[in-house]
């Protein structure tokens, strides 16, 4: 499997790649695609050409201190990772096994031997592999791991059911109301996604809603109310999550894997946030924000 693993204060951070939705501001879009993906941090060339001269495929050029890799050239050789100096290339993804995962989460309990330290599945989807990640979910079981995974609910309604009987909580982000604008924002009507949302919150487990705010596209007053409605039949005591686009970070991201949508018009001002707020409450929810 292709993963990218982060160590935190509260625990282990687990990325798989790949997803199945195509959400225009991804807030970790170098984890959409399932394959094995190189990245430059342009900002780091020192100019040394090390990696024009030593790219078989010649998909990688310098002119006028500005570097370019043509991606539709590369064959993922890796020749330039390695032979940088200054680290401009990175990969986004390692192949480990379950073991190799593993090993590396039991190096991190004697860091947090006071309290249950967290594991957070996410990425991408970690349930486009439900295999690997049920496999994982019951060996972190057998350590004081508080077992987290983070999903959009796009996936088989049978996997995430079985994913939940190993799991202590969900992360569960929603995006619209309306199937017809979630297609267009994400590639994928909504059913599926709110059906699963509906079966997880009669299981009883454990999940904390987020709503991702982007401005002019689901923080009308008609999707929000829509939303509340719809969170108020779940029943879900945990408080709502609301998050905007962090616009700093998501550039560098944006940045170093070719893209280049510019997010700062769609980050909600401080009166909509409130605004929204104020709507959730009034259908008796509790709302936490971390929108900027």
């Amino acid at each position: 499997m292709l993963v990218s693993i982060n160590h935190g204060e509260t625990g282990t951070v687990i990325y798989f790649k790949g997803c199945s939705l195509q959400c225009p501001w991804c807030l970790h879009p170098e984890f959409i695609s399932p394959d094995l993906e190189i990245v430059c941090n342009r900002e780091n060339c020192i100019a040394c050409r090390e990696c024009v001269y030593g790219c078989p495929q010649e998909a990688i050029s310098l002119n006028e201190n500005s570097l370019y890799r043509k991606t539709n050239s590369c064959n993922l050789c890796l020749n330039c990772v390695e032979i940088c100096p200054s680290l401009v290339f990175s990969t986004v993804g390692e192949r480990q096994s379950c073991k190799q995962v593993m090993e590396q989460i039991e190096t991190q309990l004697p860091l947090h031997s006071q309290t249950a330290s967290q594991v957070l599945f996410t990425g991408g989807e970690p349930l486009l592999q439900p295999d690997t990640l049920i496999h994982l979910l019951d060996e972190c079981g057998k350590f004081p791991l508080h077992r987290v995974v983070s999903t959009s609910g796009s996936v088989p309604t049978s996997v995430l059911l079985q994913v939940a009987k190993r799991t202590d909580m969900f992360l569960y982000t929603i995006r619209h109301m309306d199937s017809d604008v979630h297609q267009q924002m994400t590639g994928q009507p909504n059913e599926l996604p709110l059906h699963n949302l509906r079966e997880l919150s009669a299981t009883g487990a454990g999940v904390q809603i987020r709503l991702l705010l982007i401005k002019n596209v689901n923080d009308s007053e008609e999707n929000i109310k829509a939303t509340g409605a719809f969170l108020t039949e779940l029943g879900n005591r945990n408080a709502i999550q609301l998050l905007s686009l962090d616009d700093i970070q998501h550039q560098t991201v944006r940045h170093k894997t070719g893209l280049s949508l510019r997010i700062q018009h769609l980050i909600p001002d401080e009166k909509s946030i409130l605004e929204v707020k104020s709507i959730l409450e009034a259908y008796g929810l509790q709302i936490t924000s971390k929108v900027k």
